[in-house]
């Protein structure tokens, strides 16, 4: 029974109340095991029975009109399972019925409840491939469509194309959307909508590369190699977005909770696989083009080798990369010879042949590729987070119990932070911070691997490895604290205004004719563009790999980026093609299309960003730019240089208007109206002080030696930073200091207390208030995933008291509950009735979790926290009925000489055990820090207390 089975809500519906039946039917059959006779089960068999009866007659005739072959072949078996064991169950019903004690029966009844429930998923599941498979074929036909756009060098070849193209891509759009609104999984369905998205918006871009290509080709104007790389790479991307759509519906598993890139992995492979063919036909034929798609599928390969290897450790990350470095030069230098019309040269020849066929380097490649992710999922190596947020975690968690088996997950932690740091270093241009932070990185990598060779000598719970694991939490904070300062600066400094330089070079490319220095100042600010949309790129990039976010924002983050550097050239080779071809409006035309769409990528970028920055820390940044800037200014006017002076104003005043916009969008982001005032009011005066600064600083340029123009700017720019300052403390969250706070006297010693009267013994110590405690003496071994995934989520709550608050602990029963689940999947629990059981208890508290969190996130007063907090919280009822459906499955199992399918049924109930933890861990988590964000007047009762407030 495939993970698949279960991946629509169609097929949870029909699974889901078949399940119950037949967890009923397993139950009686239990009792009756027990000498007890059974029940009249005329009634519920009837029930299934016709139930099952009406989904054959319709798989049926499905099957009949059908025209894909693997549907009607598969299907078939399905039936003759369902029917048979449908038949089963009627058999056992009419022999209980004569003889409620007959051993004949029961073994019928269990027969036929397990056929049903295989049949049912199996029949369920075969339907559901053949959906799939429709898709996919769809997809599949508008990629040839696509492969055309190659050979289109007409207008009438555009006309046709288009017409072509329109029907397939509705058609395509519409069922993709139809199968995303099916699918049960978020994160499938978030990327299914984001690529067809994507896809939409490149179809414009796509038609426009073509007409101007044509066009050029035509009319014999220069600018041919522009556009073709235009056409290519619209063309291209278009390809790569079908693929992953198609990728994500043939998709099986439910990545989205565990805690390693099995995604990424995964996609990378599918990437490799699904190019392959293209790129085998490209180097087979001497006669194609450089730089076609088939070049593209190659160059593709390559670069999705290159992130499994950055995945990988040790000799086969050295062997891949070596092979990716030897295929990449032999590719360079075939692309160059066919450029040149040497196709059919004896040394072109000799290295498609080595590059190409079963047996050449890149079909080699793949294999070490397969090797080496099929390597990765098998090991029981300890996975790392994916956000910098989990990794900070899970080096926390291993910091706070440093002789605890973590399968190295916390050193590597520590190690990749630390990685993260050097390589953001490498980045600063401030020498000073660049100092700090590598000094940060030395002593915590110091520590870290102090701490690791304690633990290798079995020393990790010694007094010394305690003391070590404290210092170097201590380092960690402050190298995070480092880091996130120097890249909020930078993130402060290259999106302060994205727009400027795309703009400088569009007016550059549409000078007119004959004006003087034409080209060189187009080149100039060509240049200029390219260099600051790529270093605005990055810097994106790295703020996604120190920001405390989760996966799908760091994601879309670095999608983003990827597309912004991606577009970047394109928009240069479009405009290149303006300042060839003046006033050719179909060039024009061109330009204003890939402009607006590199502009909507950068626009979503930063909006992304601003949306996931650590407003605080922006802000402190910012303020402390202004300053400086406010320093130099001072000095580039003691030294009358006009050109530095003018610098550093517009620097302070778009610094300025960058924070408001942040702290707008905040407060447009907050349901507190008190928040929105005090923000809103800052934000204001900010907006009121920059044109007095700016205006008294255009004055002080033209007569620099004026003092009372320098005390007015000075008093503008004052009033300027002090209104800033008022911004950035809107964010912070003050503490009021408390009675015994103001009291205090640093002059006078306290008093004396005075001694204890009598002898009173001290009180005894409450009882432990936590029933967990009870439960988790210690860290599960590996080989119990269940135990280990409800022992996590019983970390995560044991930070926290349950008196007060409800949710923590409906949490902590569900981990008590899971790891009883634990037991009966091990075969230590009690009976199928008490495993079955279980898991309806399970589900239920999944239910109380999910309405207690619910409540928390309709009073939370922050949007973006509310919105991340619900669909984090949709995915437990899901889950909790697939338990359901799985404990049933592995019930039916126990005792049934089918080892292979009972191994199967354990692996899945292991999976959704996990990602069910996993996803209430997250809830308490979310909940706890949208609980900050709720107003005091709203009437919740939950408190949020801290069991130890030392602990790390």
């Amino acid at each position: 029974m495939p993970t698949t089975s279960y991946r629509t809500k169609t097929i949870h519906s029909i699974l889901d109340p078949v399940a119950q039946q037949v967890g009923h039917l397993v139950i009686l059959h239990e009792q009756a095991e027990d000498g007890n006779a059974m029940t009249d089960l005329t009634s519920p068999i009837k029930i299934v029975d016709q139930a099952v009866s009406n989904l054959v007659a319709v798989g049926k005739q499905t099957a009949s009109t059908s025209k894909d072959e693997i549907l009607r072949r598969e299907m078939p078996p399905t039936f003759t399972q369902v029917e048979r064991s449908s038949g089963l169950l009627v058999e056992a019903s009419a022999l209980l019925k004569a003889d409620p004690y007959s051993v004949p029966a029961r073994k019928k009844l269990i027969e036929g409840a397990r056929g049903i429930l295989q049949g049912t998923s199996d029949l369920l599941f075969v339907f559901d491939e053949s959906e799939v498979r429709k898709i996919v074929k769809i997809c599949e036909g508008v990629l040839q469509l696509l492969a055309v756009s190659e050979v289109v060098d007409t207008m009438q070849d555009i006309l046709t194309f288009v017409q072509a193209l329109t029907p397939g891509v509705t058609n395509m759009n519409s069922q993709v959307s139809a199968r995303r609104e099916e699918l049960i999984n978020a994160s499938h369905a978030a990327q299914l909508a984001q690529h067809s998205e994507q896809f939409q918006k490149l179809i414009p871009l796509l038609v426009s590369s073509m007409k101007i290509y044509v066009t050029i080709l035509e009319q014999g104007k220069p600018g041919k190699q522009e556009a073709w790389e235009n056409r290519t790479y619209v063309a291209s991307k278009m390809i790569y977005h079908i693929q992953e759509i198609i990728r994500v519906l043939q998709a099986v598993d439910d990545d989205s909770f565990r805690v390693d890139n099995v995604t990424g992995l995964r996609a990378a492979q599918n990437h490799i696989k699904n190019n392959m063919d293209k790129a085998m036909g490209w180097l087979a034929d001497p006669n194609a083009l450089a730089g076609g798609m088939g070049e593209k599928a190659v160059r593709r390969i390559l670069e999705d080798a290159k992130k499994v290897a950055g995945g990988l450790d040790g000799p086969k990350k050295a062997e891949i990369e070596q092979a990716i470095d030897e295929i990449t030069a032999m590719v360079n230098e075939l692309s160059d010879l066919r450029a040149k019309g040497l196709g059919n040269s004896p040394r072109a020849l000799e290295l498609a042949h080595a590059l190409g066929g079963e047996h050449g380097k890149l079909a080699n490649l793949e294999r070490q590729i397969n090797a080496a992710i099929a390597e990765i999922l098998k090991s029981s190596m300890g996975k790392m987070a994916y956000t910098a947020g989990g990794k900070l975690a899970q080096a926390k968690e291993w910091l706070s119990n440093p002789g605890a088996d973590d399968k190295g997950v916390g050193y590597r932690a520590i190690k990749d932070i630390i990685s993260t740091g050097r390589q953001i270093a490498g980045t600063c241009d401030d020498l000073g911070q660049r100092n700090d932070l590598l000094r940060l990185c030395n002593e915590a990598e110091s520590l870290n691997d102090h701490l690791r060779d304690l633990c290798k000598k079995g020393q990790g719970n010694t007094p010394q490895a305690e003391a070590t694991a404290k210092k170097l939490s201590e380092k960690l904070g402050q190298l995070n604290d480092k880091m996130t300062e120097i890249v909020m600066g930078q993130v402060s400094s290259d999106f302060l205004d994205p727009m400027s330089a795309v703009n400088k070079m569009y007016e550059a490319a549409l000078a007119p004719e004959g004006a003087p220095h034409r080209e060189a100042n187009f080149t100039s600010k060509a240049q200029i563009f390219l260099e600051s949309s790529n270093k605005a790129a990055d810097t994106a990039a790295r703020f996604a790999g120190i920001a405390d976010a989760d996966r799908d924002t760091v994601d879309q983050i670095h999608r983003l980026s990827n597309q912004v550097k991606e577009l970047t050239p394109q928009v240069v080779s479009a405009a290149r093609i303006v300042l060839m071809n003046p006033n050719n409006k179909v060039a024009a035309a061109h330009l204003d299309v890939m402009k607006n769409d590199w502009e909507g990528a950068m626009k979503e970028l930063d909006a992304k960003l601003t949306s996931s920055l650590d407003v605080p820390a922006f802000m402190k940044a910012s303020e402390e730019s202004m300053k400086k800037q406010t320093e130099l200014a001072v000095a580039a006017v003691h030294q009358r240089n006009p050109q530095t002076y003018a610098s550093c104003i517009s620097n302070i005043a778009l610094r300025g208007k960058n924070m408001v916009k942040v702290a707008k969008r905040e407060a447009e982001n907050s349901e507190d109206p008190e928040f929105q005032h005090k923000v809103d009011s800052a934000s204001d005066q900010v907006n009121n002080c920059i044109p007095p600064t700016v205006t008294t600083g255009k004055q002080l340029m033209q007569d620099m030696a004026n003092p009372d123009k320098m005390a007015n700017w000075q008093d503008a720019n004052s009033k300027l930073l002090d209104s800033v300052g008022n911004v950035r403390q809107a964010f912070v969250m003050s503490q009021p200091p408390t009675d015994a706070m103001s009291s205090l006297s640093l002059e006078n010693a306290p008093p004396r207390p005075p001694l204890p009267q009598g002898e009173v013994p001290p009180p005894r110590p409450p009882p432990p208030e936590e029933e967990t405690e009870a439960h988790f003496h210690e860290a599960p071994p590996s080989n119990q995933p269940i135990m280990k995934a409800a022992y996590d989520l019983h970390l995560e709550t044991q930070k926290w008291s349950s008196q007060g608050n409800d949710l923590v602990a409906a949490a902590k029963k569900m981990a008590i509950l899971m790891a009883q689940m634990s037991k009966h999947v091990r075969g230590e629990g009690g009976s199928k009735k008490d495993f079955i059981m279980c898991a309806r208890m399970i589900a239920k508290q999944s239910g109380e979790v999910t309405r207690l969190a619910n409540i928390i996130a309709d009073q939370c007063t922050d949007k973006r926290i509310r919105l991340n907090m619900k669909q984090v919280i949709e995915r437990i009822p899901t889950f909790s009925t697939q338990l359901k459906i799985l404990t049933t499955v592995k019930a039916t199992m126990l005792g049934a000489q089918d080892p292979e399918k009972d191994e199967e049924a354990t692996e899945m109930l292991i999976g959704n055990a996990q990602n069910l933890m996993q996803a209430v861990k997250e809830s308490v988590r979310a909940s706890e820090a949208a609980s900050i964000k709720i107003r005091t007047d709203a009437g919740l009762k939950l408190r949020w207390v801290r069991r130890n407030p030392y602990a790390y």
